[in-house]
């Protein structure tokens, strides 16, 4: 349980970084990504975790490739779509 935690908080600072990286507010992007803003703040707070359809969508709101939102920074995975 505590290592499916530590995921959930790893992909919502994830989340959040990438979010602030392209300029938008909470309010942008889950307007973006057709989920509201207080599950997207669940999200990035590592309280909750999403379908692989949420995060897609989230992915393709940000500009970039799905794994993006599971790994670390480097220059693949941060390239536009």
């Amino acid at each position: 349980m505590a290592q499916t935690h530590g995921l959930f908080k790893r992909v919502g600072r994830r989340l959040a970084q990438l979010r602030r990286w392209r300029g938008f507010n909470q309010e942008d992007l889950a307007g973006k990504a057709g989920i509201s803003r207080t599950y997207l703040g669940a999200l990035e707070a590592g309280m909750k975790a999403a379908s692989l359809k949420v995060y897609d969508r989230l992915a393709n709101a940000l500009g970039v490739k799905l794994p993006a939102l599971f790994d670390e920074p480097d220059a693949e995975h941060a390239r536009s779509r």
